[in-house]
């Protein structure tokens, strides 16, 4: 079982270990997040927050939403493009 879960806010440390340990004692055992944030330091302290809580994470990539990614065609496409 999982959650989904927007990161548009860029939310700090503090806030992803206390969403992922809700989330665990819902049950979940992974997180898709949706959403980006360029903080810095988001990244780092995102897998932090899931090493120390035990969730596992999903980042999701939606093809064709955004147009304007200069990487995007160096990104492997899956069927269901």
């Amino acid at each position: 079982m999982g959650f989904s879960w927007a990161i548009n806010g860029c939310p700090g440390k503090s806030d992803i270990e206390s969403n992922f340990k809700q989330m665990k004692q819902f049950g979940a055992r992974y997180v898709r997040l949706y959403g980006a944030c360029d903080r810095g330091s988001f990244n780092d302290d995102l897998v932090d927050a899931a090493y120390s809580t035990g969730m596992g994470v999903y980042y999701l990539v939606w093809f064709g939403c955004v147009r304007e990614i200069r990487k995007l065609p160096a990104v492997p496409q899956t069927p269901l493009n």
